[in-house]
């Protein structure tokens, strides 16, 4: 038997994403929902995710296939580009100064 756990923030979402996915994989998938925080609000543990090493166990250990990475790191900011001053796309960068770094 295959079994899948959908992880999210949302509890209600992981519930509706598992209703969804069983009705396409049938019962031969076992699908388990998990998400939200105690109180029933939005969140996990809080814990480091995104990375299974990070858990303890590599994908490719558990299901037989993985990837290389995942994840975020830091980010120097955007510059506004000429283009970007055209009166065309003027909606998009309202608010936004010429020299602004976000």
């Amino acid at each position: 038997m295959v079994g899948i756990v959908l992880v999210s923030h949302s509890a209600e979402l992981a519930r509706g994403l598992a209703a969804l996915a069983g009705q396409v994989a049938g019962s031969e998938v076992r699908i388990e929902p998990a998400g939200g925080d105690p109180e029933g609000g939005l969140g996990t543990t809080g814990e480091l995710g995104g990375l299974w090493r990070y858990r303890g166990r590599a994908p490719q250990r558990v299901v037989g296939v993985g990837f290389a990475s995942q994840g975020w790191g830091g980010a120097c900011g955007y510059r506004r580009l000429p283009d970007s001053f055209d009166p065309r796309a003027a909606f998009i960068f309202a608010g936004i100064g010429a020299e602004e770094i976000t």
